[in-house]
């Protein structure tokens, strides 16, 4: 019967469980590419029309920082422009 009737057994139950914390992490990942691609600089997505972008001066600083190796301090630049998480400024940084 399955997980919400008699007959389930615990290994269809983890296999649920595995299942479930997969997606939430794919979730959390397309969350993070969609905050990362709509970020002001940022390249745009295949199929929209290319719109002029102004290079704010905390991104100019960040790309400087992250050519001269200190990746670290430019994520640091980013998340205090932007209030972004850890991740999706890493991410944006990466991109340079």
């Amino acid at each position: 019967m399955g997980i919400f009737g008699d007959g389930g057994s615990r290994d269809d139950y983890l296999q649920l469980e595995a299942r479930v914390a997969s997606l939430e992490a794919m979730v959390a990942q397309l969350a993070g590419t969609v905050a990362a691609l709509s970020a002001p600089g940022s390249a745009p997505v295949a199929g929209t029309p290319a719109a002029p972008v102004a290079t704010q001066r905390w991104e100019l600083e960040a790309r400087a920082l992250k050519q001269a190796g200190k990746t670290i301090e430019a994520i640091k630049v980013v998340r205090k422009a932007t209030g972004w998480g850890l991740k999706e400024s890493k991410d944006f940084v990466d991109r340079f």
